[in-house]
């Protein structure tokens, strides 16, 4: 795969070793962005996480990655790195743990006002066990969240009443909002955290 640049990996079946002999920078010299959702492990090993198939050395070269909340562990430092940015999708199988450092809530049920209001409320538990932001010198959180969501509640108090909760804690937490037309987990990959990869190579640029 050495010309490829962008890849992503849904519903693969194999073992940790397995995926991390194919995701070397020997291989795909190229690849620059990288999507990951639902690794499945041989039966009866649990499935693999990031941490196990992505090699320092090949995480090195990526400019983003993108994955879903079952393929991230809750301790993985991954979700801390700047470089590059790991998005993740939020969802309500997890159950409330903080919220990652990049992450992006664009639930396909969007469309019932009640499972609406439960994905807010579960955002804004995720939110409440996020500690603040370590300094202002530091990039802020990012959270992608679809437009659909202002325009519910533009017709829905309810859910004005649970969006303006969630703006208060993304202040309170110095975590940057993105409004960002919707993303479902299986595509490739938010324009959002492209433009927002971007801006971290940049600004690290200037660093030097």
């Amino acid at each position: 795969m050495p010309a490829l640049e962008e890849l992503c990996l849904r519903r693969v079946r194999a073992s940790p070793t397995w995926i991390q002999q194919h995701l070397q920078v020997a291989r795909s010299p190229r690849l620059r962005e990288l999507c990951v959702v639902e690794l499945w492990g041989p039966p009866p090993s649990a499935p693999p996480k990031l941490d196990e198939v992505v090699s320092p050395d090949f995480l090195g070269q990526l400019d983003v990655l993108q994955a879903d909340f079952s393929s991230v562990a809750a301790d993985s430092e991954l979700e801390q790195v700047l470089h590059p940015p790991l998005l993740v999708f939020s969802s309500r199988d997890t159950g409330p743990r903080p919220l990652p450092r990049h992450s992006i809530c664009h639930p396909a049920h969007c469309r019932d006002p009640q499972d609406l209001l439960d994905s807010l409320s579960l955002l804004a538990r995720q939110l409440y066990l996020t500690p603040p932001a370590p300094s202002s010198t530091s990039p802020p959180r990012l959270l992608i969240l679809p437009p659909n969501l202002r325009r519910s509640a533009e017709t829905l108090t309810h859910v004005a009443h649970h969006l303006r909760a969630i703006e208060d804690h993304c202040a309170e937490k110095g975590v940057r909002i993105v409004w960002d037309e919707e993303v479902h987990d299986g595509d490739f990959v938010s324009p959002a955290l492209r433009l927002y990869a971007r801006e971290l190579r940049e600004a690290r640029a200037l660093e030097r």
